[in-house]
């Protein structure tokens, strides 16, 4: 199965480029102040601009100055400008009246102008101080005063010149970006004459010479005239001039395009589209790759394979930026292409469809799709999640037992990469529906017998157990066991998908600082490996930023929190930006005294995950409602967050996870306690036999921190039951556990609690 780019690897490359530009600024500025000034902003691509954004928002204090001078053209990207209008703007307008008449009269002292002329040469030149010079210039003065105008002008001016000048000055006008002299040599008759050439255009205000001794109109407003001056032909041969010169002195690609184009000679454009689209994308320009894969389609009639090969690459490029539903449209017409000569081909491009749907949030269109890719192979997402789990397992239970088959076919191969990508992908949306999926990749894996498909059969088994946790502990941990011994035998990316399952498994295990090691290391060796995506990024940040946060490791936890977001809303998937907003990582916004966007990243996310039919934002919300109920002290809505999420969280399948049940029963228990210490009689009984269900609960689980966070449980519900002495011990011994797992802001919470000092208002959080 052919691969898609490797997304996150190449947009975490983009950013760590950007971030080191900044860096570089940033020790500059720390030398002396620096001044960037960028002009003519409003011809920048999208590319640039996210690099500008991310370089200014990266300098933090250096003392840098950025000076972006632009015309008053609406750039293409809506969101562009908006950036954009958050800083400070300085409009240089047009020259007064007074001063465009002074210029003028400065200008025409030996050749007069009538007053009439004047006044239209006033209203033409609007104000700019070149067109007002050039008319000036360039006017005749027996024209009459219907003459005066910038084409008349133009006009007269490549009247004065000979053959050779002219053609020289038509072709740099043509250009879209300043030309080199060398190049602009090929297009003349004499070559010998080109200098002169130049410095009579430059001398008459025709062109400009820049210090690398390239040229370019003197003003956009006679590169427009001179090609609307152009007859059909005229234009046409000079497309083919410029054209040439470009290839014959290896120009960049891109520039040979659009003059292939006007000179009618599109199928070489196309084929010029179709290089300059991987060369950007082998630069993480995605976006301008998708750009010259969207022209090559539209110029020329290319051979149905040619075609495929294109309308893949575009999607694949679509895709990365996270638009996901026309990569899928596009995947589409090429599994349509391509069907009838390579059946496999064609399913692998119909799934390719479904997973960019879904990486890019689109969860309803990318199930669906996915559904269709997998009835193709054979195979279907079960109707009802739990009973599929249960049969797959009786499955994968018996089929252990049976030898390996070999070799693989590659229909078999495709379908184990499909079920693959297809359990892996679901598993962030929709964990309970992808199990069944992962138990059917493990059984059909392992039944392949070779180390690649072993491996990750066994990677997805061992986390399936650890998530189910209670009894099935021991297996996970048994086959955990069994994947380490396969690390001598394994690839690089085989190899990270072990450390990242060392550390969802420690997660799901409830061992969190196990967790932040491995996963860690698993970050580590993934941007190593080339073929791995964003989605397996997005897969191990899912246990690292928690862990992170957890652990009260606040300020990092947000640093990479910040890039993840960065890199998701590049490419354009709502979805993937959640666990920045809302859950565990709303602990760290809070540590950091960032209390209102603690609020507002929940409020994001809440309107992101709306329309998703996925229960891992309810998971989320309610952690972050409740959590930040607590910091408030406003116990009742902690309470109510709970209690309204609960029985959604039930029907969803995922309190069935032993992992997800302790996280949430130990927040229930502490808004349970919470809400106790504002009531009497009845309505503070019911809530402390809540949280003591909820430590019962803990403390039966086998979850590492399962004990310390029931123990601490019961301290306060002693003491809320007057048996204070009892309670401050049991809390000093609690806190004591917990610092040993590495939850210090559990522990210092409830040690300053126990002692009876003064809490810091996160200890509101974790001491109701």
């Amino acid at each position: 199965m052919r691969r898609a780019p490797a997304v996150g690897d190449a947009i975490e490359v983009r950013r760590e480029a950007q971030l080191a530009f900044a860096a570089v600024l940033g020790r500059l500025a720390g030398i002396r102040p620096v001044v960037l000034w960028i002009d003519d902003l409003q011809w920048a691509d999208y590319e640039s601009l996210l690099f500008l954004e991310a370089m200014i928002a990266h300098a933090g204090a250096a003392p840098l100055l950025a000076v972006l001078s632009r015309r008053p053209i609406p750039l293409p990207w809506r969101e562009r400008e908006d950036w954009l209008a958050g800083f400070p703007r300085v409009a240089l307008g047009p020259l007064s009246d007074d001063a465009a008449r002074a210029l003028l009269a400065a200008h025409t002292a030996r050749h007069p102008m009538t007053d009439a002329a004047i006044a239209r040469a006033l209203e033409d030149g609007r104000g700019n101080a070149f067109l007002l010079e050039f008319l000036a210039r360039h006017t005749p003065r027996d024209g009459g005063d219907g003459a005066v105008e910038v084409g008349s002008a133009l006009g007269a001016a490549l009247d004065g010149l000979d053959r050779d000048a002219r053609v020289l000055f038509e072709c740099v006008s043509l250009a879209q970006h300043p030309v080199p002299l060398a190049t602009l040599g090929r297009v003349l008759a004499d070559r010998a004459r080109l200098r002169g050439h130049t410095a009579h255009l430059a001398a008459e205000g025709l062109i400009s010479l820049d210090e690398r001794d390239c040229a370019q109109p003197y003003h956009d407003a006679l590169r427009g005239r001179a090609d609307a001056g152009l007859d059909p032909d005229t234009r046409r041969s000079r497309h083919a001039q410029l054209a040439r010169a470009f290839g014959d002195t290896g120009a960049p690609i891109e520039w040979q395009i659009p003059h292939l184009e006007g000179s009618g000679q599109r199928d070489a454009a196309a084929r010029a589209s179709i290089t300059a689209g991987h060369a950007a994308a082998g630069r993480y320009a995605f976006e301008i790759a998708a750009a010259y894969f969207t022209k090559a389609l539209a110029l020329g009639e290319l051979a149905p394979a040619t075609r495929t090969q294109v309308l893949e690459a575009l999607a694949d490029n679509l895709a990365t930026t996270g638009n996901g539903r026309a990569a899928a449209a596009h995947y589409r017409e090429a599994a349509d292409l391509v069907r009838p000569a390579d059946a496999r081909a064609a399913l692998a491009m119909q799934h390719k469809g479904a997973i960019a749907l879904l990486r890019s949030g689109d969860l309803e269109a990318g199930r669906a799709a996915l559904e269709d890719a997998l009835r193709a192979l054979g195979e279907r997402l079960p109707r009802r999640a739990m009973l599929g789990l249960v049969y797959e397992a009786l499955r994968l239970m018996i089929a252990s037992k049976l030898p390996a088959r070999r070799p693989l076919t590659p229909r078999v191969e495709l379908r184990l990469d499909t079920l693959w990508t297809s359990a892996t992908t679901l598993s962030l949306y929709d964990p309970v529906g992808a199990y069944p999926l992962t138990l059917r990749f493990a059984r059909q894996a392992l039944a392949a017998g070779q180390p690649r498909w072993v491996v990750r059969a066994l990677a997805l088994e061992a986390a399936f157990l650890a998530a189910l946790g209670g009894r099935f502990r021991a297996r996970a941990d048994r086959t955990m066991a069994e994947l380490r011994k396969q690390t001598s035998q394994i690839e690089p990316y085989e190899t990270a998908w072990v450390a990242a399952t060392e550390g969802s498994t420690a997660w799901l295990a409830g061992d969190v600082q196990r967790c932040h090691d491995w996963t860690s290391r698993a970050r580590e060796l993934w941007r190593g490996v080339p073929e791995a995506g964003a989605y397996e990024q997005a897969v191990l940040d899912s246990f690292r930023l928690p862990a992170m946060a957890v652990l009260g490791h606040h300020a990092e936890a947000l640093r990479s929190a910040d890039d993840v977001l960065a890199i998701a809303r590049a490419r354009g998937d709502g979805f993937a930006t959640l666990p920045c907003l809302h859950g565990h990582i709303t602990l760290a916004y809070l540590g950091t005294g960032q209390i209102d966007r603690a609020a507002a990243g929940a409020d994001e996310a809440s309107a992101i995950a709306r329309h998703a039919s996925s229960p891992i934002p309810a998971y989320h919300q309610a952690w972050s409602r409740a959590t930040l109920a607590l910091f408030h002290g406003d116990a009742d809505q902690a309470d109510r967050a709970i209690a309204a999420a609960w029985g959604r969280l039930r029907r969803s399948g995922l309190l069935w996870l032993e992992a997800v049940a302790g996280d949430m029963r130990y927040l229930r228990a502490r808004c349970a306690l919470a809400a106790a210490r504002t009531r009497r009689g009845r309505a503070r009984a019911r809530r402390l036999r809540d949280a003591a269900a909820q430590a019962r609960w803990l403390r039966g689980s086998t979850l590492a921190y399962g004990a310390a966070v029931a123990a601490a449980i019961d301290a306060q519900i002693a003491v809320l039951t007057g048996r204070e002495s009892d309670g401050r011990t049991q809390a000093a011994a609690a806190s004591a556990a917990l610092r040993r797992l590495g939850l210090v802001p559990d522990g210092d919470a409830l040690a300053r609690w126990s002692a009876g000092e003064a809490l810091l208002a996160i200890d509101r959080v974790y001491v109701g």
